[in-house]
């Protein structure tokens, strides 16, 4: 989990929204070491300059959240 949350600040510093984080793209680089985690799929992200405010549900859906 801190690898994870250290990746997402790590993009969020960089003006980077993932929007589609789920278990299948977390990835470990090597599966004998918890710190290679790797986030993956960057297909629904999004720089925050580029984010427009009327952009509505994005993601998988089991994912989601429900409100």
């Amino acid at each position: 989990m801190k690898g994870l949350l250290k990746g997402l600040a790590h993009m969020h510093n960089k003006n980077i929204i993932h929007r589609d984080i789920k278990p299948e793209n977390c990835i470990f680089k090597d599966k004998n070491d918890l710190n290679s985690l790797k986030i993956v799929d960057f297909g629904l992200s999004k720089q925050l300059s580029a984010l427009k405010v009327k952009e509505i549900f994005m993601g998988t859906v089991p994912y989601m959240a429900p409100e």
